[in-house]
């Protein structure tokens, strides 16, 4: 007879939220002395849906939402910022969860602990917990340490720009980098590799962009978006970028696009007309190739370490008869 399967055990989500559920939206609220209203609006910038009159709260919940307004009746914090905080923590959140989610699960798998999605076997219940215990609180720690040396890193660049003789305008170097004819590809190619080929075209791009400094903004699967206040070292991820996947026949050709303006920075992403401009001459792009605009031509020009040319301009929505250029190395003396 087959053993019935159960979904994780309450003791493990339980261990996760530091409590087993106890109080509806209601209580939490008049725990933490905000309307009910308020404390809706915090669970949803939170990334979380509406749970009605069930007990879905912990006593952690009720702390750190107390921590939360504790911040906003000091007037460190007004609520309205305080609900962009939560929701910049809550997608932020959401997204590493789904991350490393999907890698536990695969580890907990190659150890036989999981037969299928969300399914334990009910005798290892247990040692799920377990495992839980050890690797949780490293975790944590882990993600709070990089919290705060990326807090610490744009702490430091928002200084710089403070203390700088030059009035800052926001004005950013941005690039979009894509995998030629990926949409094609991914019609072709079996589910588990297409998984492969991007995991190791993010991991790949993530890797060559930090090292330099950049900022790496997102990945889209196909595509990675990244920014910088210096044209020249976008410029260098750029090419970078080329380089770090010569002749692995497994990711396709890559072709970037570049462009320099004002930027409108929010919730970590980047917006505007800059960054659309950028987009666009990265599908103008030749596989291999790296477009650039005028600003972004007119800042290089005299650096040894580019070399840039013209390139035939071309119609384009929203912009007109769009000119560009492209970016390449000057070639080896032999």
């Amino acid at each position: 007879m087959t053993k019935k399967k159960q979904p994780v055990s309450d003791d493990l989500i339980s261990y996760m939220l530091k409590g087993p559920y106890k109080y509806t939206s209601r209580e939490v609220a008049d725990k933490v002395g905000i309307s009910l209203g308020q404390a809706r609006q915090i669970w949803r910038a939170m990334g979380f849906a509406d749970v009605g009159r069930a007990r879905a709260f912990t006593e952690s919940d009720v702390k750190m939402l107390e921590t939360l307004m504790e911040l906003v009746n000091g007037g460190y914090l007004k609520f309205d910022d305080a609900l962009e905080v939560v929701r910049s923590l809550g997608q932020t959140a959401a997204r590493l969860a789904d991350w490393q989610g999907t890698t536990l699960g695969r580890v907990f798998a190659e150890r036989h602990r999981i037969e299928t999605a969300g399914e334990l076997r009910a005798s290892e219940v247990p040692d799920v917990l377990l495992d839980a215990k050890v690797m949780t609180p490293a975790l944590e720690r882990l993600m709070v340490h990089a919290w705060r040396r990326h807090t610490a890193a744009e702490i430091a660049r928002a200084s710089d720009q403070a203390s700088s003789d030059d009035e800052f305008t926001g004005q950013m170097t941005v690039g979009f980098a894509d995998l030629v004819g990926f949409t094609r590809i991914s019609r072709e190619m079996p589910d588990d590799q297409l998984a492969e080929l991007v995991q190791l075209f993010e991991s790949v791009s993530s890797d060559v962009v930090s090292s330099l400094g950049v900022r790496l903004v997102k990945t889209l699967g196909d595509e990675v978006l990244f920014a910088h206040e210096k044209v020249d070292v976008v410029g260098e991820a750029a090419l970078t970028l080329h380089e770090a996947f010569i002749g692995d026949h497994d990711v396709p050709k890559l072709r970037v696009g570049l462009a320099t303006g004002p930027v409108i920075s929010r919730m970590g992403d980047v917006f505007g007309t800059t960054v659309n401009r950028a987009s666009r001459l990265t599908v103008m792009a030749k596989p291999t190739n790296t477009y650039i605009d005028a600003l972004t031509m007119d800042l290089l020009q005299g650096d040894e370490r580019f070399v840039v040319r013209g390139v035939r301009p071309r119609p384009v929505r929203g912009f007109g008869l769009m000119r560009s250029w492209s970016l390449s190395r000057p070639k080896k003396s032999k």
